[in-house]
């Protein structure tokens, strides 16, 4: 099966970039994961065929402080857990693993539609901040790394021009500009890809595989 052929197949399953916000919502949120593991794993193993990739659904906070030499941490709850939309993608390179790829993805707002339908205005938020947290947890994750190859997708009528929900993605890029990509960037900021319009699924892919495709190289050059 070719890419387009399995983003063709992703994009059918998750009902195309039409559609009510829910399944707008579907496309993006969800389909980021199955981009990952449907069609960019795939692709990545034809072009690097001695290397081994394996996508997790969860990165456990033990994971994290075992990364920041937190050896003797204890959570308070039963084995904590952060969840981004598309997962983690680790490479696999003499028996150790590489985390390569974090996608998130969120599409958030409904108050065109409620506008058009003469409802009242809902708050803006919620989705971003779910964001945020993961991503001062991966942050720490990644302290023992050179890159950080977070990748975030943000789509919705809270995100047009204007809103001041695109302002307080800000603290994740440290002020930097967005819709650049910052995966080697000394202070690991997030690479966020915002606006308006639902990314589709070949821009999510042309992303997280110019991503993954980069972080390897490096590991690769850096591994000798």
């Amino acid at each position: 099966m070719t890419q387009s052929d399995r983003l063709r197949q992703t994009a059918t399953r998750f009902g195309g970039g039409s559609g009510t916000y829910n399944r707008k919502a579907r496309l993006l949120e969800h389909n980021l994961y199955n981009t990952t593991a449907n069609t960019l794993i795939a692709e990545l193993q034809e072009k690097y065929p001695h290397i081994t990739f394996k996508l997790k659904r969860r990165l456990y906070k033990r994971e994290i402080a075992k990364n920041l030499g937190k050896l003797n941490w204890k959570p308070e709850s039963d084995d904590p857990y952060i969840q981004p939309d598309g997962g983690i993608l680790y490479l696999i390179l003499n028996g150790v693993e590489y985390p390569i790829l974090v996608g998130e993805a969120k599409q958030q707002g409904t108050n065109d539609k409620r506008e058009e339908e003469g409802k009242k205005l809902q708050s803006l938020g919620n989705a971003i901040e779910r964001a945020a947290k993961n991503y001062l947890e991966l942050k720490c994750y990644f302290k023992p790394y050179n890159y950080f190859p977070y990748q975030l997708f943000a789509a919705g009528c809270d995100f047009k021009e204007g809103s001041s929900i695109i302002d307080r993605l800000d603290v994740m890029t440290e002020y930097e500009p967005r819709n650049e990509d910052y995966t080697f960037h000394k202070d690991k900021i997030a690479s966020i890809w915002i606006r308006e319009e639902t990314w589709t699924p070949q821009e999510i892919y042309d992303r997280l595989y110019n991503t993954a495709v980069n972080v390897i190289e490096y590991i690769l050059n850096a591994k000798g």
